[in-house]
């Protein structure tokens, strides 16, 4: 058979013969393929993460947990709500020193996105007595390149100075080889389902247990609970809101005891330290050294609620003493002795007088602390200077009603403001390590103006049983908030 040919004298191509593509043609053949090839791996890795048998591993006796089962998307809108918009006009990189670690450490510059991509969604961080450890459900990509680091004897990886291990799918991994040993045999936390909400959930497994989750929305919501028992109250608060002072930070219960217990709860979750247990021991030897006198059982058995606020901190030498201010409120207007008379009975005091009411000043240091007792209509008084009882005494009328047992505030400007004149005092003194007065305006000025912008914490709880069960604002934003 003779094969045709073209009036220029080359072979014809046969009758079915493939043509090929023209260049652009075979573009966007590359381009789709490389779409299904990366669609395909999205899904792959979408179906891994939502097929987690567990929350992840942690080592045993964990202090503190701290997990996400969104972590990526946790991180994204937190970053995109109102709240960290005003806190990043002071300090544009809050996380600047952890992302350069990581990026020094790994080689990839940390964002959301690729956290997704190479550890997934699952995060959770625990500290042990091994020390700190996160443990995640990678994505593929992590998968695929973890077998290429061999596992010593013990199953144990390294890559830099972190230590990793493989089980069960998770990834853990730590500065510490002792955690991510003992992690291996430690054990799980149970899977739960994916947030409709981004939050982070914060554990404390060991008395006082608490429990609570911080959601990625302005204003930082908060909602949880804590191991402790309190009064359950019959009527609404009305003390949170009658101050004429402003007050920095303040507590509202029913019952003084109750204070004692959200204390004794804050102070078991405070670090151990040995700079703290120097501070709680000097605190303890000059409280024991005034010899304030013992109340009576039942000293408080008509009072309904207890307001206790932080007004100012005041100057004296070298030291700084707060502006503390005691509000107890009956149901009915008052008679007979102060509740807590007994309590200045072995001090030095004169009588006093405010809003035609009788008082007494009892004096432990001059000026600087006078233990001031006064009344008005159904509201004692206890504060720890005169002139704050003077602007105090007669004008706390009733205020907002507050359906909660326990309601807790603080006005993060008005604490800043009182804390950065210390902190620059103290540089000054040099009594901070390696960092005169312009080095800590430098390095910290930023910070605690990002600080200022935080608004207001609130949080009300209700007493249910052996918990405290709370709910508010970390970062409530208010008037005084640029």
């Amino acid at each position: 058979m003779t094969q045709k040919k073209t009036p220029s004298g080359t072979p014809a191509d046969p009758p079915n013969a493939l043509t090929p593509l023209p260049p652009a043609r075979r573009g966007w053949g590359s381009l789709l393929l490389a779409i299904l090839l990366i669609g395909a791996w999205l899904l792959a890795d979408d179906g891994l993460q939502r097929g987690a048998p567990h929350g992840g591993f942690h080592g045993p006796a964990p202090s503190v947990i701290v997990s996400a089962e969104e972590f990526p998307r946790f991180w994204s809108e937190s970053n995109e709500t109102a709240t960290m918009a005003r806190f990043k006009e002071h300090w544009p990189a809050p996380l600047e020193s952890v992302q350069l670690d990581v990026r020094q450490t790994t080689g990839i510059r940390p964002t959301p996105s690729r956290w997704r991509f190479w550890l997934g969604r699952r995060i959770l961080v625990a500290n042990t007595p091994e020390g700190w450890g996160i443990c995640v459900y990678p994505g593929l990509a992590i998968r695929l390149l973890s077998p290429l680091f061999r596992p010593d004897a013990d199953g144990v990886r390294q890559y830099g100075s972190y230590f990793f291990v493989r089980r069960d799918g998770y990834l853990i991994a730590s500065l510490s080889r002792d955690y991510v040993q003992a992690a291996l045999t430690g054990p799980s936390v149970p899977r739960e389902p994916l947030d409709e909400q981004a939050s982070l959930r914060i554990r404390r497994p060991e008395p006082p247990e608490a429990d609570f989750r911080v959601y990625a929305e302005t204003g930082v919501p908060v909602s949880g609970r804590v191991a402790m028992t309190l009064t359950s109250r019959e009527r609404p608060l009305t003390l949170p809101h009658v101050w004429p002072i402003p007050p920095i930070a303040q507590i509202n219960t029913s019952r003084l005891s109750d204070m004692r217990a959200i204390w004794m709860a804050m102070e078991a979750m405070i670090p151990a330290t040995p700079e703290w247990e120097a501070i709680r021991e000097a605190a303890m030897e000059k409280v024991a050294h005034w010899e304030l006198g013992d109340l009576p059982a039942g000293y408080d058995r008509i009072v309904d609620e207890c307001a206790l606020a932080l007004l100012d901190v005041e100057q004296h030498g070298m030291l700084p003493w707060p502006d503390l201010a005691l509000i107890m409120r009956s149901p009915r207007a008052i008679r007979g002795p102060h509740p807590l008379e007994a309590w200045v009975e072995p001090l030095p005091r004169m009588p006093a007088e405010w809003q035609g009411q009788a008082g007494q000043r009892a004096f432990l240091l001059g000026e600087a602390l006078t233990l001031c007792l006064g009344r008005h209509d159904r509201d004692w008084y206890l504060t720890s200077r005169e002139p704050i009882m003077a602007r105090l005494a007669g004008k706390t009328e009733n205020g907002i009603e507050l359906d909660a047992d326990a309601y807790f505030s603080v006005d993060w400007a008005g604490l800043l403001d009182e804390i950065e004149p210390l902190l620059t005092q103290a540089a000054e003194w040099q009594l901070l390590p390696v960092m005169g007065p312009q080095e800590f305006h430098a390095q910290w000025g930023p910070r605690l103006q990002a600080m200022r912008s935080l608004g207001t914490l609130r949080l009300e709880g209700q007493a249910e049983g052996l918990w405290l069960v709370f709910e508010g604002m970390l970062a409530e934003a208010d008037h005084r908030v640029p």
